[in-house]
């Protein structure tokens, strides 16, 4: 046949087309695509989530040592040895003059950036004897912070230093 003939079913010979197989493969194939650069897309987002929840309270248990940092002594050995599991931070006043009491441990923000406010932080501290030979002079402070942010979210971070006496 020539170019531009009919063939017998009705076709003109010589020239090609997109079929209705190949439109259908091509959507498929495309929809795989987006479907898989959508849930990329989610995961990215829940991430990025995670990691500003865990920023946070990073932060806030940083916050939460340095007080405990400045906090004087005497007042953090005192507390640790009655287990009341509260700490009177320096910048806390002392209504008995004793350096245990008072409060729960818990760091002034002094400007720094809030958590998010869906962000819940939990913190805890852990005061005990230094484990070395000269451990009446050292005391190990944890501070561990949970949180359980919006979207499933959650973790712990702990900090931890030693102060000793100056």
């Amino acid at each position: 046949m020539r170019r531009g003939q009919r063939s017998p079913c009705g076709r003109q010979s010589g020239r090609r087309g997109i079929s209705l197989i190949d439109v259908v493969v091509s959507v498929a194939l495309i929809s795989v695509g987006l479907v898989g650069a959508s849930a990329m897309f989610t995961h990215a987002i829940t991430s990025l989530s995670y990691a500003r929840d865990k920023r946070a309270a990073t932060q806030r248990a940083g916050e939460v040592l340095e007080a405990v940092r400045t906090t004087d002594f005497d007042a953090l050995k005192t507390s640790m040895e009655s287990g009341s599991g509260y700490i009177l931070l320096a910048s806390e006043p002392d209504p008995g003059g004793t350096g245990a009491g008072g409060g729960e441990l818990c760091a002034p923000v002094d400007g720094s950036e809030e958590p998010p406010p869906d962000l819940e932080v939990d913190v805890q501290t852990t005061l005990t004897p230094f484990p070395d030979s000269s451990s009446a002079s050292r005391i190990l402070c944890t501070v561990a912070a949970d949180w359980d942010g919006e979207g499933g979210s959650a973790g712990r971070v702990e900090m931890a230093t030693v102060v000793s006496r100056h």
